[in-house]
């Protein structure tokens, strides 16, 4: 899937844009928008149309110096901000999003 059809499909799946026809045809067959992508897809308002407030669950471990046992613990987040999170970590994060279209 190109940037292109990751960025549209990703703005229909929010149901918080509909891309400009105009716009899209100006691009031609690059991605060339007129502004960052990150400055749409890494917005809050986004993120919670896009994956919802579900709550998403991680688990992980700490442990203490000197302990021979570790301890786990989960966290409990909204989905939106846990996938957030991860799209601003990652190099390519159009990449990550199409994961879930």
């Amino acid at each position: 899937m190109t940037d292109k059809e990751i960025y549209i499909k990703a703005l229909k799946k929010a149901e918080l844009y509909t891309p400009d026809e105009e716009t899209l045809v100006s691009w031609g067959d690059s991605l060339q928008v007129p502004f960052d992508i990150r400055a749409i897809f890494l917005r809050h308002q986004f993120a919670k149309a896009f994956w919802g407030e579900n709550k998403f669950y991680i688990r992980g471990e700490s442990t203490e110096e000197g302990q021979d046992y570790n301890d786990e613990f989960d966290i409990e987040m909204p989905a939106w901000q846990y996938h957030l999170q991860q799209m601003v970590i990652k190099e390519e994060p159009l990449k990550y999003l199409s994961k879930f279209l």
